[in-house]
């Protein structure tokens, strides 16, 4: 029993048993998030982006970015002449990403399908790294590359949250 709680335990960090996971989710990840979370998921994502202050003009990378539901939030601080890149690995996660930016339009939102651990976001290019909850799909070590990643893509000094 204890050789199968071991590779199930491993399995859940295993990127394409995560990416499987979140495109079989996405169909129904709003609804459930929402009734899960008993109605609260919207307003902790906005606590969230409030905890980091960001300037009109900021370039905010959004990694894991799931449907894009810290955005209008980002979006408020960012203003029109502020850029979200949007990086998530689910294609089924992304497509509702997709349609959410069609209803933001005018606004600056660039979606990458990539590997957070290998993107395309160009080193000291953002000011700010958003995660909103996907870190909990990460191991230590998986940890431990991410926080390269984002101090990769980070314009020094500036912040992660």
């Amino acid at each position: 029993m204890e050789e199968y709680n071991q590779s199930v335990d491993n399995r859940i960090y295993d990127t394409a048993f995560v990416k499987n996971l979140f495109n079989d989710m996405s169909k129904t990840y709003d609804r459930v998030n929402y009734i899960t979370s008993f109605g609260f998921s919207k307003r902790w994502r906005k606590q969230f982006v409030n905890e980091v202050t960001l300037s009109e003009g900021d370039v905010v990378a959004d990694i894991l970015t799931g449907m894009g539901e810290c955005w209008e939030f980002s979006l408020n601080q960012i203003g029109q002449t502020g850029k979200i890149i949007a990086l998530d690995f689910s294609e089924g996660m992304i497509q509702h990403a997709k349609a959410r930016k069609d209803k933001l339009r005018g606004e600056n939102i660039q979606i990458l399908c990539e590997d957070v651990f290998n993107s395309s976001i160009s080193d000291s290019s953002v000011n700010a790294v958003i995660c909103g909850f996907g870190i909990k799909t990460f191991s230590n070590q998986q940890l431990q590359k991410l926080s390269i990643e984002i101090n990769r893509i980070l314009k020094p000094g500036d912040i992660f949250l």
